[in-house]
């Protein structure tokens, strides 16, 4: 399969399940008019680099764009405080109070349940309800506490969360770079804290990120995801960069930390193509999902035993099964982690499933430590427990003879021979048959 089919394969399936938390960062809030497309952040930094009281010291801005170095210059001026620097950008983000973007429309058809966004607009807000979506909206405030309601969010109602404040709350902004500094030492203190359901969501191994423009190059972002508790999640990130990140000097050494401490990959493309493929990416999907025929109800139900490392080959074949009227069990909430598994998974394979199917890779053969063993003894358990005329546990191999020691007493299904699938098909349909008319002899 091409690297960029896979690629797409696997952002749209994490998307699908809700698992992927997005996280919008400043670089792509953009006035739509703009062709240059510059941050609404690098906009608001030039707006205070022309302001009069910094007239004398103009020499002393080192970077118009940064807008924490222009603010924090501004305020260190007598006639300045904090409250002017806030007004100002308050009348800033008001021209932008009821607009969105082409990037911002095509991320909100996408089904999100939850975006952290490091922009204080309205722009990903305003896209979720011109798609129809209610979106719940909330922000931190670095210098105070708030109160949040508990809040179950779904594809239609997500939440959109401001981490770094909101223009509907001047007081929250993150401006200078005081406010930057003031900002981390709150977070790491969690005084005031984030809300139970960021900190939940963010923490949980079981999630994954889709960073957009988060500007990975900042120092203090690794500070901010440090502090989050984003380490060692079980599946990888991707992170959609600037060519400009790609071209710093510390860009290798980002890359290097980010990539294994967080499980974060990194690719180049431009937030509008971006954003259009993503979409393009996800409309077949969404139509091969609502298309799918009814199910019976008597169809055969089935577990897919794989390793993390095979999911998008594991989606193709359980897509192939439904379309033969198989039903696989679905892990949607992706429970194979801790306790979770025990009160749950082994109640499926002991009672909610008609059979396993065990898929041998090489990626599966690798591994001394898996959830799957556990799922393979289960399963060896329930089988030994069935008449040896019917079948329990079917082995597979993708491709090539894969075959795990546990399993060397089954009979292996090769699904890269020329009949492989319909093998497969026959062997689950023909016990499944046979199984019913010995039920129904004992009726």
């Amino acid at each position: 399969m091409p690297v960029a089919e896979t690629f797409w394969r696997k952002l749209i399936e994490s998307i699908r399940r809700e698992n992927c938390i997005l996280v919008l960062g400043p670089q792509v809030s953009f006035d739509p008019s703009d062709p240059d497309c510059l941050p609404l952040t690098a906009l608001l930094a030039r707006r205070l680099a022309d302001h009069e009281a910094l007239k004398t010291v103009s020499s002393n801005l080192t970077n118009r764009n940064d807008l924490a170095h222009v603010a924090q210059l501004l305020k260190q001026q007598p006639q300045i405080d904090h409250i002017d620097l806030e007004v100002e950008a308050k009348d800033f983000y008001d021209n932008y109070q009821t607009i969105t973007t082409d990037f911002h429309q095509n991320l909100a058809t996408l089904p999100f349940t939850l975006c952290i966004n490091a922009a204080p607009d309205n722009l990903f807000s305003n896209a979720l309800i011109k798609e129809g979506k209610t979106p719940k909206k909330e922000f931190y405030n670095f210098k105070r506490p708030r109160s949040f309601e508990a809040y179950r969010p779904d594809t239609n109602q997500p939440y959109v969360f401001h981490l770094y404040g909101h223009c509907d709350d001047m007081e929250s902004l993150v401006l200078t770079e005081d406010d930057l500094l003031e900002f981390l030492v709150n977070i790491i203190k969690g005084s005031p804290e984030l809300p139970p359901l960021i900190r939940s969501q963010i923490a949980s191994r079981d999630k994954n990120f889709l960073f957009v423009g988060f500007g990975f190059q900042s120092w203090h972002q690794r500070i901010l995801l440090h502090v989050l508790k984003t380490q060692n999640p079980s599946y990888e990130s991707l992170a959609v960069e600037a060519k400009h990140f790609f071209d710093h000097p510390d860009y290798s050494q980002t890359v290097v930390f980010y990539s294994y401490s967080h499980k974060i990959k990194f690719e180049h493309f431009s937030w509008l193509d971006f954003a259009n493929q993503l979409r393009n990416a996800y409309i077949p999907l969404k139509a091969s999902t609502a298309t799918q025929p009814l199910m019976p109800a008597d169809a055969p139900k089935v577990f897919l035993c794989y390793a993390s490392e095979d999911r998008d080959q594991v989606t193709q074949l359980s897509i192939q099964l439904q379309e033969n009227g198989i039903q696989p069990w679905q892990d949607k909430q992706d429970l194979r982690a801790g306790d979770n598994w025990d009160r749950h998974l082994v109640h499926v394979i002991n009672h909610s499933v008609d059979y396993m199917i065990v898929i041998q890779t090489p990626a599966m053969g690798e591994r001394t430590e898996g959830f799957f063993y556990k799922e393979i003894a289960t399963a060896k358990n329930r089988q030994s427990n069935m008449s040896s005329k019917f079948r329990f546990i079917l082995p597979i191999s993708l491709k090539g003879d894969i075959r795990l020691p546990e399993l060397t007493e089954f009979h292996q299904i090769r699904l890269d021979k020329p009949d492989g699938l319909n093998q497969l098909i026959d062997a689950i349909q023909s016990d499944w048959n046979q199984r019913s008319r010995k039920h129904q002899v004992i009726a």
